[in-house]
């Protein structure tokens, strides 16, 4: 694992999100664990779609949607996952993740993603208002707007 990077990579703090997931997402994919940033495949759809052959091989065909890891494999790399995730999100915010009943990457992903996203339609629709509702009053420094301005941000 490259720890010089994973050092540079700055923690949850629950307003960084955005910035935080594209840093995490580029260095789990540095570290050969970008499938848990997938959602996870249906196992339904994967066994409508096995050939024949397969099935009388007994082949198990949800396994074939991992490139070829095996389940053992794709476990230790969920776990890894979850390990780094975990210690990349601050002590303050790691509720959602104590609360999951396995310790697995793709659903700490998963919860993080639901518990800190923040561009929903309302969320959108109630920046904007924010935003339009600043006006510059001239008895006011331009800093004084500008911090209002980029106070909608954060």
């Amino acid at each position: 694992m490259s720890l010089s990077l994973f050092a540079t990579i700055p923690k949850l703090n629950g307003t960084n999100y955005a910035s935080w997931k594209d840093h995490v997402t580029a260095f789990l994919y540095t570290q050969d664990l970008g499938s848990i940033l997938e959602p996870a495949p249906a196992v339904a759809s994967a066994t409508a779609s096995a050939s024949a052959s397969d099935a009388d091989k007994g082949s198990n065909p949800a396994e074939s949607l991992f490139s070829g890891l095996s389940k053992t494999a794709q476990m230790q790399s969920d776990a890894k996952a979850y390990g780094l995730i975990f210690f990349l999100v601050k002590d303050a915010c790691r509720g959602p993740l104590n609360a999951l009943a396995t310790k697995l990457g793709r659903q700490a992903w998963e919860v993080l993603q639901k518990e800190y996203k923040r561009d929903s339609p309302s969320t959108c629709m109630s920046l904007r208002k924010k935003f339009y509702s600043i006006s510059h009053d001239s008895s006011t420094s331009v800093k004084t707007f500008i911090k209002a301005v980029l106070s909608i941000c954060t």
